[in-house]
């Protein structure tokens, strides 16, 4: 059933201040009323959108996952080249990632939940799939139009995700250094490297 204009604001504001109240006050303080108080609506509106408590991660996750899925594919129709492509998809990823303190902290939320809850492992492996496939699609172009050297696509695309990942995590999670400005350069640089001919 479509919601409407209004019906779709609203439904945003609850899935925004759900986030907000989940990466604020954690999975407990993340309520019903919490959401409320947050969005300025009624707990009923807030529950006509989220339906149960279980709910809550998994549409935030999906909210953010899915804007971030669409910003992504308008961005690349955008870049010709097989290289420009991949050094975009990677500057965004990092560029989106950082966007919201939301962002990142539900990303690392899946992450933990991903590793006591078999659903969101699932859902975790869904969306890395989808992100190599796309890395993986940018070097067989490559590799097609004689840009990239010959190479097993899936696993390097597999290679550069982890990278990003890898990336992406510990620049949260671990104190920053002046040097650490240097890092996306250094990772785009890196994974690049993976499929760039050599002169």
């Amino acid at each position: 059933m479509a919601l409407g204009k209004k019906g779709e604001s609203q439904r945003l504001r609850v899935i925004e201040s759900a986030s907000y109240c989940l990466t604020q006050f954690g999975e407990r303080g993340a309520t019903f009323q919490a959401i409320a108080t947050h969005c300025q609506l009624s707990q009923a509106s807030v529950v006509k959108y989220l339906k149960t408590r279980d709910n809550i991660f998994p549409m935030v996750l999906d909210h953010w996952m899915s804007r971030a899925r669409k910003i992504t594919e308008e961005s690349l129709l955008q870049i010709g080249s097989p290289e420009e492509k991949l050094r975009h998809y990677l500057r965004l990823q990092i560029s989106l990632f950082f966007e919201k303190s939301d962002v990142n902290r539900v990303y690392l939320m899946l992450h933990y939940f991903a590793s006591i809850d078999e659903r969101f492992k699932v859902m975790n492996s869904q969306i890395k799939t989808i992100a190599q496939n796309r890395i993986a699609d940018t070097i067989t172009a490559g590799i097609a139009d004689g840009s990239f050297r010959k190479v097993d696509a899936p696993l390097v695309a597999k290679t550069i995700h982890n990278n990003l990942v890898g990336y992406l995590l510990s620049s949260v999670t671990e104190i920053s250094k002046p040097a650490d400005l240097q890092m996306p350069k250094v990772l785009e640089d890196t994974c690049l490297s993976l499929v760039l001919k050599t002169p």
